[in-house]
């Protein structure tokens, strides 16, 4: 037997919008309606799945062409760092660090690259070559850390703090919400017909 959970304030209320109100939907829209190089990414039938599970159909939104690198990552990084420089809080030459096991990494490598900013990817040890060799190709310094991807984090968050450097991490902790929330925002763009 096949189970499912539907959200039902999603359909029941007028007032729920989702995770972010309509400004920030409104702000997400606008940012992505001014990218030219924004195309739609399709839908995949998976029909031979949903058979086997016995529901109707089943698709999945296929990120692997999103502005020519093979993740959705870059629709958060792009969106967060446009506020940040936007709102000045960042300016040309800044460096943007993260910590990464491959593409969120390669977003912040990207946008770093196209706003004239420094990327510096730090990263685990045990971390492939051709990752590595991905996130260089984006123009980012690769930091390879003795340890774990959590180390990875430690050692970059700690960099940042000490260089001045500016964080952009899709992931949160207590006096860091900002930014991964503008990550988040500019994911949304996945549910739009692009």
């Amino acid at each position: 037997m096949n189970r499912y959970l539907i959200n039902s304030a999603a359909r029941s209320s007028p007032n729920y919008s989702g995770l972010f109100g309509t400004g920030e939907y409104a702000l997400v829209d606008d940012f992505f309606g001014s990218q030219p190089n924004l195309l739609p990414t399709p839908l995949r039938h998976l029909r031979g799945l949903a058979s086997q599970i016995n529901i109707g159909d089943l698709l999945v939104k296929d990120e692997s062409t999103r502005f020519g690198l093979t993740s959705f990552k870059i629709l958060g990084v792009s969106y967060a760092v446009a506020r940040l420089l936007k709102s000045r809080h960042l300016a040309k030459g800044s460096v943007l660090v993260c910590a990464t096991e491959g593409n969120h990494g390669r977003a912040v490598a990207r946008v770093a690259a196209e706003n004239s900013l420094e990327s510096k990817i730090y990263v685990a040890a045990d971390i492939s070559p051709a990752r590595i060799g991905a996130l260089e190709g984006e123009g980012a310094q690769v930091i390879v850390v003795d340890g774990n991807y959590d180390d990875a984090v430690k050692q970059a968050a700690q960099n940042a703090e000490a260089y001045g450097w500016q964080i952009i991490s899709d992931t949160s902790w207590p006096g860091y919400e900002e930014i991964p929330r503008g990550i988040m925002a500019g994911y949304t763009r996945l549910m739009t017909v692009y």
